[in-house]
């Protein structure tokens, strides 16, 4: 499906009682960067004082995230890269959780 950001929202709203269980990571550690279209996380690209009142919040990606790009920038704004049709998947996902 393309709407792999509603997936990742619905996932953490899931009640946690409920069975069966989506198949979808219950931690989720950033270790490298992620991007999808013009949206990129990189934990060591975040200002000294992201964890304060003061800095504003992340972009939220629209939930057509996927199917609305087709390729991400590294850094942004920087040289286009295709990925596989399943690491498209993964850093759409990782961008939207």
């Amino acid at each position: 499906s393309s709407k792999v950001c509603d997936a990742a929202n619905n996932n953490a709203r899931a009640n946690s009682s409920a069975l069966p269980l989506p198949i979808l990571p219950r931690v989720f550690h950033y270790c490298q960067r992620y991007a999808w279209g013009p949206y990129f996380f990189g934990k060591h690209r975040l200002p000294s004082d992201f964890i304060s009142c003061k800095s504003p919040l992340l972009a939220e990606p629209p939930s057509d995230l996927l199917s609305r790009y087709d390729a991400s920038y590294y850094p942004p704004g920087g040289q286009k890269r295709e990925f596989t049709s399943k690491d498209a998947k993964r850093h759409a996902f990782s961008v939207c959780k």
